[in-house]
């Protein structure tokens, strides 16, 4: 069984990362309460402290085939407990028990890696699938932090 820190159920499906800091939660990543600041201390949010260097996972499976529109990241910062903004970061997905594909990003668009804002991305065109995958790197000697994800769903 998966540890209940790691998973956590939202309106969009099951949500689960790769690791949770004890006193951190997957769920505050999908509970809709917005920060007011990357720094803000004050809400739930998910780090991967204190594994520093390593890539962390945050994978949202769909109850049902779904057309994703678009991804939006805000970033957690705790520059004074190593947590950092990632270096880098990608959507895959992939459909029924196929393999994991990169999302093919439209074309004005970049994987933003901006404080204090909702880092928006979007497909090339709509990708329907059943899970994707939020691949984190963080920067070096550093963890990182999620306050909150959002998915653009078609309806």
């Amino acid at each position: 069984s998966i540890d209940s820190a790691l998973l956590a159920k939202s309106k969009y499906g099951q949500v689960l990362a790769t690791h949770t800091k004890d006193g951190d939660s997957v769920s505050a990543v999908v509970d809709g309460i917005l920060p007011s600041k990357s720094s803000d201390q004050a809400h739930p949010r998910w780090t991967s402290l204190p594994f520093k260097n390593r890539r962390q996972d945050m994978t949202v499976t769909f109850p049902k085939l779904t057309q994703v529109e678009s991804v939006s990241v805000y970033w957690y910062e705790n520059p004074e407990n190593d947590v950092k903004v990632p270096r880098e970061w990608w959507i895959d997905y992939k459909v029924g028990d196929g393999d994991w594909k990169r999302m093919e990003k439209y074309v004005t668009d970049f994987y933003g890696l901006e404080k204090d804002t909702f880092n928006f991305v979007r497909p090339e065109m709509a990708i329907e699938c059943d899970a994707i995958r939020i691949g984190i790197l963080p920067q070096q000697e550093h963890c990182m932090g999620i306050h909150e994800i959002q998915l653009g769903i078609k309806e």
